[in-house]
């Protein structure tokens, strides 16, 4: 425990230095989008390249992972039918606040959890591939249609989304990955290798800076109406997820350490990558920013939770 609340605290820590930056006035307005653009564009995509490239691809096909891909789907539908029907959002912002609820913090902090409470951080990769390969590109076409307004074919826009480059460096990690499951040797360059390997390890420090430059340059959320939808997709996501994880469990009769380990994906916090995404596209920002830290905050005695009643 004492591993995962050091992660945790280290998350927060940079937060609050990109928060200390911007209410100093050492970034000017617009930073964080620009910081944003860099990390879509270059710093994610190194992460999941390294990420995927370095996974045991054998873990895709379980029921563990068949669990908490379901959650998703029920979690990321439900609340984009809470934002429509309920909250009515427009515009983009449906879709993130969908994403606040179902889009899980796998890649960093996930693995970290993962790590601590079961010994298995591999058990992570399944969610990251369906996070990256359909909710992703189906999130991108939805978001491309309601900010832009365009109106090309559904298939079109799917092909589009494939290019983005988080996508592509997750493709190519998981292309690696398969071509030494199948014995090939694959091995980089160190001229590749030296400067990918920085880039990974400066991308999640930069993400949690650019969300706290975010936090500094506009207003905190308040116990507001206007914050209710932001509220609702946090308690889906710290709340509701490891309630659905566990039922779903329970339901496809997995081992108990299985049903830990489902549980434990279940509380992971919001993704950073859909701060990123709402930024990219003009939608849902705070939204996804208040959710990203109010649900990593949440998420610790989430956890404990878990593993107190299961572990």
């Amino acid at each position: 425990m004492m591993n995962i609340a050091l992660d945790l605290w280290n998350l927060l820590a940079l937060m609050a230095v990109g928060f200390i930056v911007a209410r100093l006035h050492g970034v000017g307005k617009g930073a964080d989008r620009v910081l944003s653009r860099l990390i879509f564009n270059v710093f994610l995509p190194a992460m999941l390249f390294a990420t995927m490239e370095q996974s045991d691809v054998h873990g895709v096909f379980s029921l563990t992972a068949l669990v908490n891909i379901v959650q998703a789907i029920v979690l990321f539908v439900a609340f984009y039918l809470l934002a429509v029907k309920v909250f009515q959002q427009r515009d983009g912002t449906q879709t993130i606040l969908a994403l606040t609820a179902s889009y899980t913090n796998v890649g960093n902090l996930g693995v970290a959890y993962l790590a601590v409470t079961t010994g298995h951080p591999e058990a992570g990769a399944p969610i990251i591939l369906f996070q990256m390969c359909v909710m992703a590109p189906l999130s991108f076409v939805l978001l491309e249609r309601q900010t832009n307004g365009e109106d090309a074919s559904v298939l079109r826009e799917i092909a589009r989304a494939f290019t983005k480059p988080p996508i592509v460096g997750l493709l190519l990690g998981l292309a690696v990955a398969l071509m030494r499951l199948a014995g090939m040797s694959v091995v980089l360059p160190s001229f590749i290798q030296a400067p990918l390997t920085m880039v990974v390890d400066a991308t999640v420090p930069l993400l949690m800076v650019a969300l706290g430059v975010s936090f500094g340059l506009e207003r905190l959320p308040r116990l507001t109406g206007e914050f209710v939808p932001m509220y609702a997709a946090v308690a889906g996501r710290v709340v509701i997820g490891p309630l659905l994880s566990w039922l779903l469990a329970l339901a496809f009769h997995l081992p108990t350490s299985a049903v830990l380990t489902a549980v434990v994906v279940g509380c992971f916090p919001t993704a950073n990558n859909v701060f990123i995404y709402a930024q990219r596209y003009g939608a849902g920002v705070e939204t996804a920013r208040d959710g990203v830290a109010l649900s990593t905050v949440l998420s610790m005695p989430a956890l404990l939770i878990a593993v107190a009643l299961l572990g």
